[in-house]
């Protein structure tokens, strides 16, 4: 059985180093649809939204605003979660505990036009 995390790299402008965790998430906004005659709340979903967030083992030097290709080569060979044009928006730098290691934790979103 291939585990889908050992192994498996991220690229954003150089491969990105102390990979310890990738988190991929799609939410799509609720839209309430409920007409006047109905008995219950309707929804429909709507747009996706996409979130990648990496968590390195160091510090970093990413920093929001940032943007370019995010490519995720998963150990399994699928690509889950690449986004052709992202930008950061959210990082914590550094942050560590007693007798731990020090881990930054990085968030990216699809860049608009």
């Amino acid at each position: 059985m291939t585990k889908k995390f050992n192994g498996s790299t991220v690229n954003f402008a150089g491969n990105i180093s102390g990979l310890r965790g990738i988190s991929v998430s799609k939410k799509a906004a609720k839209i309430d649809v409920t007409a006047s005659a109905d008995t219950d709340k309707t929804y429909e979903a709507g747009i996706p939204d996409t979130e990648v967030k990496l968590d390195l083992v160091g510090s970093t030097t990413i920093d929001p605003g940032d943007n370019g290709a995010l490519t995720i080569a998963w150990a399994d060979g699928t690509n889950s979660g690449t986004l052709t044009s992202a930008v950061v928006i959210d990082v914590e730098p550094a942050k560590g505990s007693m007798d731990g290691e020090m881990t930054s934790t990085v968030t990216f979103v699809p860049k608009g036009a």
